[in-house]
């Protein structure tokens, strides 16, 4: 299975996951913070943490600093993936 593919079934994954779940999803396929925390098993607080030592997905944050930030699929996704140790 190639990079993409992987990819491409994690983003399905995550998609279906939020569909299940009942969480909002924007339409160019954001999710927000707590949904992004609970597809990834982490709490919100891990997730400031790791947004503050640089270690988090890439991250829309809308309205500046303190606004709502919101977390594409596909960026999950390939941060996810980029994760895989072999």
């Amino acid at each position: 299975m190639t990079d993409d593919e992987r990819v491409a079934r994690t983003e399905a994954w995550l998609l279906q996951s939020c569909r299940e779940a009942g969480a909002w999803i924007s339409g160019d396929g954001r999710v927000g913070l707590d949904t992004a925390c609970m597809l990834l098993g982490w709490s919100v607080q891990t997730m400031q943490n790791r947004i503050s030592m640089g270690d988090a997905p890439p991250r829309y944050q809308i309205g500046g600093r303190g606004g709502r930030v919101t977390f594409n699929l596909r960026d999950l996704s390939e941060w996810v993936e980029r994760q895989r140790v072999y």
